[in-house]
């Protein structure tokens, strides 16, 4: 191999970059011993890319049978390794081989050879991927379970699919429904709300997964995740207008996120030393009336409400309407996501935000990368911020 080096920088401009491609094709090996163990015939090679060398290289060892038609290929990352080449290269290569007809993939599985017959499956499968979202419930109640995330999960769609990608958003309710739709999906971005159960299915079709403000385990499967800090936030604008008697409110249905805001507060409460005698938390119902009722006492006894997230305090300002409890007058109420409908509603709800294009951008981006066997989760929090607005007064 050193004489290569010796002899390139003597020759004429016209045999140079004939030397220089041999050269290019010994450097995709470990050692000179590679080269005839797996042979591909130099003369023939001429000016081409490095990319046309590994396809030249893969063919012939499909036509040697080094790779065999039951077995995947080795991952591009891989490749690229052993051909001291990077990965998109090799993709490049693949990519080509694909159009060929000669190998086809299998998305967020690996690159496997067309057998007799095949050859129509590997454009079938050079489609773009699905990346699909999962909520939890029926479609026509997707504004009403989502909270935070109603409105990302239609941005997060739309960018999907300006990233050239195919995305639906599917709505589950059981098993049966998951199981519909998982088999063709390629990955998976999964809602706070959808159950344990529910997740559990998706996960056993080792696809990559993107959990938004829910927590996943796995190798392929990423963690995107809202900070409370704005809850400490929220406590200290109703303290600095002088609320010391805060009630804080959560769904009678158990919510992850909720309990993570509730314990928050709780925390941001004792420090501030705030209303010790007085029954700090409450899941509410608003659909049962014994449970209203409790709450319209809980009521009396506080000078301002934090709801868990904004659905459940729009309820609330309407519970507080046919009560005849003006806001902000006779109580003030926060909420945390700030939908669309708290800048129309009024009084308009102080609540705390996230940057959704940030966060869907980057579930994006994630979810593509993803689609690489090679590529592992990771976990990422968003920070969020209060944003004040008419629904806190002073006391």
């Amino acid at each position: 191999m050193s004489v290569w080096y010796t002899i390139i920088p003597v020759l004429s401009r016209k045999n140079r970059s004939f030397f220089n491609t041999i050269d290019v094709r010994c450097s995709l090996y470990n050692n000179e011993s590679d080269i005839y163990n797996d042979p591909v015939d130099l003369k023939n090679l001429g000016h081409q890319s490095k990319y046309s060398i590994i396809m030249e290289i893969v063919r012939k060892r499909i036509t040697n049978g080094t790779y065999s038609e039951d077995k995947m290929l080795p991952s591009e990352r891989a490749l690229g390794k052993e051909l001291n080449t990077n990965h998109e290269t090799v993709n490049k290569a693949l990519s080509n081989l694909v159009a060929e007809g000669l190998v086809y993939r299998k998305r967020g599985v690996g690159t496997f050879i067309c057998g007799p017959g095949q050859r129509g499956a590997a454009q079938a499968q050079n489609l773009p991927p699905n990346i699909d979202i999962f909520i939890y419930g029926k479609a026509e109640d997707l504004f009403h379970s989502q909270s935070l995330f109603e409105e990302v999960l239609f941005t997060l769609q739309n960018l999907i699919a300006r990233s050239g990608y195919n995305s639906r958003i599917l709505p589950v309710k059981d098993v049966l429904d998951v199981k519909t739709y998982v088999d063709k999906t390629n990955a998976a971005v999964i809602s706070e709300y959808l159950p344990l159960e529910l997740i559990r299915v998706i996960k056993v079709r080792a696809i990559p997964l993107i959990g938004l403000n829910c927590e996943l385990d796995g190798p392929r499967a990423s963690a995107f995740l809202v900070e409370n800090n704005a809850v400490d936030q929220l406590v200290d604008h109703l303290y600095k207008r002088g609320h010391r008697d805060i009630l804080f409110v959560g769904s009678r249905n158990f919510n992850h996120n909720h309990e993570l805001r509730r314990l928050r507060f709780l925390r941001r409460m004792e420090l501030l030393q705030l209303n010790e005698n007085l029954q700090r938390t409450f899941r509410i119902d608003l659909d049962n009336e014994r449970s209203a009722e409790k709450l319209a006492k809980e009521f009396s006894k506080c000078t301002a409400v934090m709801a868990a997230d904004d659905y459940l305090a729009v309820q609330l300002q309407k519970f507080f309407a046919r009560h005849s409890i003006r806001v902000p007058e006779d109580i003030s109420l926060t909420g945390f996501g700030n939908l669309s409908i708290t800048r129309t509603i009024f009084p308009t709800l102080t609540t705390a935000d996230i940057h959704r294009e940030t966060v869907c951008r980057e579930v994006v981006e994630e979810a593509s990368s993803l689609l690489d066997p090679d590529k592992e989760g990771c976990r990422k929090f968003f920070p969020t911020h209060m944003i004040a607005r008419s629904s806190v007064a002073k006391v």
